[in-house]
């Protein structure tokens, strides 16, 4: 039976994928930190390999007897952490994990990137793979640490042949996110009774078709090549709509006018440099929120058979598992609740 290691199995899209391969017959392990909650691998057969990132002995340890690597683990933070924080998660973890890959002859390596490194697009001409990162989002330094980090796998693939694909996701939607990440998003168009609504937008794509396009690149795909994992283009009103209408709550929208947050972005920024203490609000992330930031998964579709489930659906599972995890609970005496029927 063929193993595979998924580093970032914790997470939202490492949980799934792990959910996924397993579904598919194969052997899973995953490298985790001691500290790591694992409340996202819940109900999975697992085989754990406790380690770092930052440790070159345990990845060696963890690739040793696998036949494929998933590289989902990232430090995704997009305030308050220093360039050398993501150089040490996100790009040097990446030459280990290579490293590790060709000693052992890896038959292919899945390296999870983000849409980000790409361009975005409007909803005529959405961004595809053959898109530079603007220099707003390249200069931050998460997305400038996945390119480097991509530029690296790339070289090796070129100079070493390292099998080797990267895997671009959008924004991600679905169940077992136990930080949560992605669902804070979610979670916040249902605890507010008065949604804040950005002007702008982005593509969201079901975890679930996220992880099967993972495991089909296993098999699938060319070495070397990059491909968004993507799939509906929606404004940031549509999907507060989407979230509403699935929990059967009335949620009004109010929209944010692009210039104030433009403004409240520019206070923030002026707040770290004064105090050193940084705020969620970037300017970078202020221009996303106001932007639409739209992309197209055309080429995973034919290369890699990504599935596109309706975002509706991922929304209803993400609920479900909030609220089965306590997250959030539903209105039981609501009779348009879908989620009255949930149960463990």
């Amino acid at each position: 039976m063929k193993r595979v290691l998924i580093t970032g199995a914790s997470g939202l899209l490492g949980s799934n994928t792990a959910a996924e391969f397993l579904k598919r017959g194969y052997e899973v392990r995953v490298l985790i930190r001691h500290s790591s909650r694992t409340a996202a691998l819940g109900g999975l057969e697992l085989e754990y390999v406790y380690g770092d990132l930052a440790d070159a002995e345990s990845i060696q340890k963890a690739v040793r007897g696998c036949q494929y690597v998933v590289h989902a683990a990232a430090n995704t933070r997009q305030w308050g952490a220093a360039a050398i924080d993501y150089q040490r998660d996100n790009v040097e973890s990446v030459n280990k994990i290579t490293q590790a890959a060709l000693r052992y002859d890896i038959e292919r390596l899945i390296f999870v990137s983000t849409a980000n490194v790409f361009q975005p697009g409007d909803r005529t001409r959405p961004g595809d793979e053959t898109t530079a990162a603007a220099p707003t989002l390249s200069d931050t330094y998460y997305i400038s640490s996945k390119l480097a980090a991509e530029n690296l796998i790339q070289a090796k693939v070129r100079q070493e042949g390292l099998p080797a694909v990267i895997v671009n996701p959008t924004f991600l939607i679905g169940p077992r996110d136990a930080q949560p990440s992605s669902g804070r998003l979610l979670l916040y168009g249902l605890r507010n009774r008065v949604v804040l609504c950005p002007a702008g937008g982005k593509n969201f794509i079901d975890v679930r078709d996220a992880a099967s396009g993972i495991a089909n690149a296993i098999t699938q795909g060319q070495i070397g090549r990059r491909y968004l994992l993507a799939h509906e283009n929606l404004s940031y009103a549509d999907f507060f709509d989407r979230v509403a209408n699935v929990a059967g709550l009335h949620r009004p929208r109010l929209l944010i006018p692009a210039r104030l947050l433009q403004s409240a972005a520019w206070a923030s920024e002026t707040w770290r440099k004064l105090t050193g203490h940084p705020l969620p609000l970037t300017a970078t992330g202020a221009h996303l929120l106001n932007s639409e930031c739209y992309y197209t998964a055309d080429k995973a579709i034919r290369e890699l058979e990504l599935p596109q489930t309706p975002i509706k659906n991922a929304i209803e599972a993400a609920l479900e598992w909030f609220a089965l995890f306590g997250y959030w609970q539903p209105d039981m005496h609501s009779p348009y609740s879908p989620l009255i029927t949930l149960r463990p």
